[in-house]
């Protein structure tokens, strides 16, 4: 079987602050719902088994066609064993990996902690530290008014993703950012130095309805649906770009829906859980994709 590229064709309409995205967006290889019959082959494929379905990016939901991309196509940013937004990924498959795998990564205790001994309520714990070195002999091509600046970043990021039954999930997030070094610049702004603060706390309320995978998720999270010219994670600054709202999501078989309304955190205060909101930056809209079924058959 052939995969195709999509055609990507988003286009959105702006007013002011704010933005009202609506796109046909189609992102590189995309899958039929169904196996090819035989009589659909080539002739030189005639009589043969057909190929085995792709397997989804691992440790992620199934969003179906929207896999694409290692997830990046559902709206949640890329899910390659890690994700983006950590509370993307999904830890549940982990019960069927043989034990004397699982053993073979420690951590792989801490990803998927039973509550209850049907295993309806369970907990993933994760973190990250990360340390980064920068030096630069003219930041900002001399606009910074440093010269040889040496940065030291460290992000100290810890997150808890509690499951409880089907339909309810809760994800708190933790993070203090230290900057330091010689010559150093830009470190007021709140994206570098950031004292203890939740960085996301997500409240999610998801189901199967009208034939769709829906959810509501309310809360401080990463947005990542949205072009990158427009909204990213910033993942190279010691705090990530968070927002405080709500968006609900709905994903069919070859067509999904987000809708959100966020405003945007506000990373200046220094003290300690002192982050609020600014009411000043908001981004509010809709956002579609659709799978052309036609490009995607062999």
């Amino acid at each position: 079987m052939t995969p195709r590229t999509l055609l990507s064709r988003p286009f959105r309409f702006s007013a002011g602050p704010a933005a009202l995205l609506a796109g046909l967006c189609m992102t590189q290889t995309a899958w039929a719902d169904t196996l090819p019959t035989n009589h659909n082959l080539p002739s030189s494929q005639q009589g043969k088994a057909p190929p085995a379905p792709k397997k989804l990016p691992q440790h992620s939901p199934d969003w179906g066609v929207f896999n694409t991309g290692k997830g990046a196509a559902a709206g949640f940013g890329t899910v390659g064993g890690f994700g983006q937004a950590r509370w993307a990924e999904d830890w549940s498959d982990i019960v069927n990996t043989p034990p004397e795998k699982r053993k073979n990564d420690w951590f792989n205790r801490l990803k998927y902690i039973r509550l209850t001994d049907k295993g309806d309520i369970w907990l993933s714990i994760n973190g990250e530290e990360r340390l980064r070195y920068i030096f630069e002999n003219q930041p900002m091509m001399g606009a910074a008014g440093k010269t040889n600046a040496s940065r030291v970043l460290l992000r100290n990021m810890y997150g808890a993703d509690l499951h409880i039954g089907e339909h309810i999930r809760a994800y708190a997030e933790f993070l203090w950012g230290v900057g330091g070094g010689s010559n150093y610049y830009g470190y007021q702004t709140g994206y570098q130095r950031e004292r203890l603060d939740l960085q996301q706390g997500i409240l999610e309320v998801k189901g199967n309805l009208l034939g769709a995978k829906m959810g509501v998720m309310g809360g401080r999270q990463v947005f990542l649906d949205a072009p990158v010219s427009m909204q990213s994670a910033r993942d190279l600054t010691n705090v990530q770009q968070t927002w405080d709202g709500f968006r609900g999501y709905a994903v069919w078989k070859s067509f999904r829906l987000d809708i959100f309304d966020f405003m945007q955190t506000n990373k200046l205060p220094q003290n300690v859980f002192a982050d609020g909101t600014n009411y000043n930056a908001r981004m509010y809209g809709i956002y579609t994709s659709t799978a052309l079924l036609p490009l995607c058959r062999p």
